[in-house]
C-alpha cells in the first residue's frame, strides 16, 4: 500500500509538471495585442507599461486629442503651439487623424505634404463660437447675422480667420433749391436739422438754408456703442494637445 501512494503521488506532481511546463512554454501575447501600441518614452504623463516590454505601453493622456489650451507660459510635453506649423502622421498619428486637412490652407501657412497635417495658427486671433452643428441634431442657423444690424453674411468656416473690419457707412442726401422752391431727401448716416434761416447769394434773393447732418449710428447701430474697435484684452499662448 506504501509502494502505491508513493506511485500516486509521483504520477500526479510528473502531471503537474508537464502541464505547467506546457503553459510556461506556450505563445505569449505581444503587446499590442494587450492593447500597448505606445512608445513610453513618447507619453507626456503617466502611463501603464507592457508587462513584456516595459518600453511599450498605455499613455494616460491629461486632455482629449485636438484639445485646444490657454496657457501663462509655454505648456509642458504633449502640447504643440498653434503657429501653423506642419506635423507629421508617424510623430503624431493621432491628431494627424484628427486634423486631417482642415487647416492645410493658406491662413494657416499653405498646403500640406504627404502624411502631413497643419496646425491652426491663432496667433494673434480672438476665438469665436462658429455655427455649424456638428453632431447634425437638426438644429439650423442662419449664415447671416443680424445682433448688429448688419444682414451681411459672414465667414463661418472654422479653417478660415474672419479678418478685422467695420460695417460699411451708408447714406445719401438731395438738396435742391430753385429759386426758393425747396426739395431735401436724404437717408442713411444723414440728416436734417431743419430750416435754420434765410441768405441773399447769387442774385437770386434769399434762398432757403438746411442743416444737413450725419451720424454713422443711422447707418448701423454698431457705431457709438462703445469707445474703441478692440476690446480690452491680454495675451496668453494657445496649444493643441498632440498626446505625445
Amino acid at each position: 500500500m506504501k509502494n502505491l501512494s508513493l506511485f500516486i503521488s509521483a504520477f500526479a506532481l510528473f502531471a503537474t509538471s508537464a502541464s505547467a511546463q506546457t503553459i510556461n512554454c506556450g505563445t505569449l501575447p505581444s503587446c499590442t495585442d494587450l492593447g500597448y501600441i505606445d512608445t513610453v518614452a513618447n507619453c507626456p504623463g503617466g502611463v501603464i507599461k507592457c508587462p513584456f516590454d516595459t518600453a511599450k505601453g498605455k499613455c494616460i493622456h491629461d486632455a482629449a486629442i485636438g484639445q485646444i489650451g490657454y496657457f501663462p507660459r509655454p505648456a509642458g510635453k504633449g502640447w504643440l503651439f498653434c503657429d501653423g506649423q506642419t506635423i507629421t502622421k508617424a510623430d503624431y498619428p493621432e491628431l494627424y487623424a484628427f486634423l486631417g486637412t482642415t487647416y492645410c490652407t493658406a491662413d494657416h501657412g499653405g498646403t500640406c505634404g504627404a502624411n502631413t497635417a497643419r496646425l491652426p495658427d491663432y496667433r494673434g486671433f480672438f476665438m469665436r463660437a462658429v455655427v455649424t452643428d456638428p453632431n447634425k441634431t437638426g438644429k439650423t442657423y442662419s449664415p447671416t447675422y443680424t445682433n448688429f444690424g448688419s444682414t451681411s453674411a459672414l465667414n463661418w468656416n472654422i479653417a478660415i480667420p474672419q479678418k478685422e473690419g467695420l460695417p460699411n457707412i451708408v447714406g445719401w442726401m438731395l438738396y435742391s433749391d430753385a429759386f426758393n422752391q425747396n426739395d431735401q431727401n436724404y437717408s442713411g448716416a444723414f440728416y436734417s436739422v431743419g430750416h435754420t434761416g434765410w441768405r441773399g447769394a447769387g442774385g437770386h434773393g434769399n434762398q432757403y438754408v438746411m442743416d444737413i447732418n450725419f451720424a454713422a449710428s443711422r447707418s448701423n447701430p454698431i457705431y457709438g456703442s462703445s469707445t474703441g474697435v478692440t476690446p480690452p484684452n491680454i495675451a496668453a499662448y494657445v496649444y493643441i494637445y498632440a498626446g505625445r
